[in-house]
C-alpha cells in the first residue's frame, strides 16, 4: 500500500490554505513512499502518522497566522474608512442622513405593519386567542352571517373554548344637560370578558343573563368615557344612560387601557336568539375564542373544516362554498398572505430605500473617481484589485453602519414617543385593539 489513507487526505485538504491542498497532499505521499522504502509497513505507517500530526499542526498555525493578518488588515480598513468619512464631511453628512432617513422610515413602517398584520395581544395567554373567519370561496370575501355556525361551534368544537362573537355599532351617548356624543359600541357576548380575564375597575362585566331576551339593557363603560362623561365618579354603577333610543343601566367600568376587541369604548350584550338561526341568518359578526389546553391552531382549523363540510353536505345552497380559517387574533399569519400582497404592502418602503441607496451610491462613485491617484499608488505598491475593491466596500459599509445606527435609534424614539392617538396601527386601526398598557 503506497498511498496514504483517505481520511488523512481529507483532513489535510480541509486544513490546507486555499489553492495549496494538492501540494500538501503530494508532499505527504512522497514522505509516505520514502518511509515504505526504508521500513516495514507497520513502522512506515507509524512514521507517516507522526508526519501527518506535524503537518496538521503546522497548517493550523499557518491558518491562525493568516487569520490574524486578515483581522489586522480589516481593522486597518475600518480605520481608513473612518478617516475617509472625516476627510469628506459633505458626502458623510448628506449620504449618511439620506441612508439614516430611509432606514428609519423602513424600520418604523415595519414596526407598524407588524402590529397590523401580526400584532401581539397583551392579555393573559394572548397567543392562545384566535379568530375564526368564514371565507366565501365563490366571491373571495368573508362571510360574517355566521351566528348559525357560531352556536354549533359552541356546542360541538372541543379544540376551542370560550367562544365569543361581537359586532360594532355606532350610537349617540345622551346624558342629561349634555349634547349627544357619537360613540363606538361593541355588541358582544359576555363570554368575551371570561376570555380576556381582565376584571372591571368598578362593578361587574357583562353576564350571560344580560343577553337573554327580556333582560334589562345594561352597559359597561370604558375608562375614558367614565372619566370624561361621568367625572370618574365611583357611584356610577346603577346610573341610567341613553344609547340611541335605548335606556341602559351602567353595571361596570373597565380599567384604563382596556379596548377589546377593537378600541371600543362601551360594551353592551349581543342578543342571541335562544331558538337559534337558520344558515346565513342574523346580523354579521366576528367570532373569536381561545385554544383549548394542548390544542393547536392547525387542529382547531381541521376540526372546524370538518364541521363546515358536514354542514355543506346538509345545506349545500348556503355552505358549499364556505371554508373556515382559524387565525391568530388581530392579524393574519404570513402564510395566509400571498407574496404579491406582502410585496405590495412593503413596496413604498422598498422604493424609498432604492432611491436613497442609488443617490448615495452615485455620491460614493463620484468621490471614488477623484481618488484615481491614490488607488494607482496602492496598486503599484502591491495591492491587488480585490484588496482595493474590498477597501472601497468597507468604506461604504462604515457609512451605512453609522447611518443604520442613527436611523434605527431615531425610529425607536419616534415609535416610543408618538402618542397612541396618532398611531392607528397600535390602537383603533388594528383588529386586536385589546389592551393598551
Amino acid at each position: 500500500m503506497t498511498q496514504t489513507p483517505r481520511w488523512t487526505t481529507a483532513l489535510l485538504r480541509w486544513l490546507a490554505p486555499p489553492g495549496e491542498a494538492d501540494d500538501v497532499i503530494g508532499d505527504l505521499e512522497e514522505v509516505h513512499r520514502f518511509h515504505l522504502g526504508r521500513h516495514r509497513l507497520a513502522k512506515a505507517r507509524f512514521l507517516t502518522a507522526l508526519e501527518i500530526i506535524d503537518m496538521s499542526a503546522a497548517l493550523v498555525r499557518v491558518r491562525a497566522a493568516r487569520a490574524r493578518v486578515k483581522a489586522i488588515d480589516m481593522l486597518q480598513d475600518y480605520k481608513l474608512g473612518l478617516r475617509m468619512l472625516l476627510k469628506y464631511p459633505g458626502l458623510t453628512i448628506s449620504g449618511g442622513l439620506a441612508l439614516a432617513m430611509a432606514i428609519g422610515i423602513g424600520a418604523g413602517w415595519y414596526d407598524l405593519s407588524r402590529d397590523v398584520l401580526r400584532p401581539a395581544i397583551p392579555l393573559p395567554d394572548g397567543d392562545r386567542i384566535v379568530e375564526i373567519e368564514m371565507r366565501d370561496l365563490a366571491s373571495g370575501g368573508d362571510e360574517r352571517r355566521v351566528l348559525h355556525d357560531f352556536l354549533a361551534w359552541q356546542r360541538d368544537v372541543r379544540s376551542i373554548v370560550e367562544f365569543g362573537a361581537y359586532r360594532t355599532v355606532e350610537r349617540n351617548l345622551i346624558l342629561a344637560n349634555a349634547r349627544p356624543e357619537p360613540v363606538t359600541i361593541a355588541e358582544i357576548t359576555p363570554s368575551a370578558f371570561q376570555l380576556v380575564r381582565v376584571p372591571p375597575l368598578i362593578g361587574r362585566p357583562l353576564l350571560d343573563a344580560d343577553q337573554q331576551p327580556g333582560a334589562t339593557p345594561v352597559v359597561v363603560l370604558g375608562h375614558d368615557v367614565w372619566r370624561q362623561r361621568f367625572g370618574g365618579r365611583a357611584d356610577v354603577v346603577g346610573e341610567t344612560v341613553q344609547l340611541g333610543k335605548t335606556t341602559t343601566t351602567v353595571v361596570g367600568v373597565m380599567p384604563d387601557g382596556f379596548a377589546f376587541p377593537i378600541n371600543h369604548r362601551l360594551w353592551v350584550p349581543l342578543q342571541v336568539r335562544s331558538a337559534g338561526y337558520r344558515p346565513l341568518d342574523g346580523p354579521p359578526v366576528r367570532v373569536f375564542g381561545r385554544l383549548a389546553p394542548g390544542a393547536t391552531q392547525a387542529q382547531a382549523n381541521a376540526e372546524l373544516t370538518a364541521l363546515v363540510e358536514r354542514a355543506g353536505a346538509d345545506s349545500p345552497s348556503t355552505h358549499e362554498h364556505l371554508q373556515p380559517r382559524v387565525l391568530a387574533y388581530g392579524g393574519e399569519s404570513p402564510g395566509d398572505r400571498s407574496w404579491m400582497e406582502l410585496g405590495l404592502t412593503h413596496l413604498p418602503i422598498l422604493l424609498v430605500l432604492i432611491v436613497a441607496c442609488t443617490n448615495v451610491g452615485t455620491l460614493v462613485y463620484a468621490r471614488t473617481a477623484t481618488r484615481e491617484a491614490e488607488i494607482a499608488t496602492r496598486y503599484a505598491l502591491g495591492a491587488g484589485r480585490s484588496r482595493i475593491v474590498a477597501q472601497l466596500f468597507i468604506e461604504a459599509l462604515v457609512l451605512a453602519s453609522i447611518a443604520a445606527v442613527v436611523g434605527l435609534a431615531a425610529a425607536h424614539s419616534a415609535v416610543q414617543w408618538a402618542p397612541d392617538s396618532t398611531m392607528p396601527a397600535r390602537t383603533a386601526g388594528r383588529r386586536s385593539g385589546s389592551i393598551l398598557v
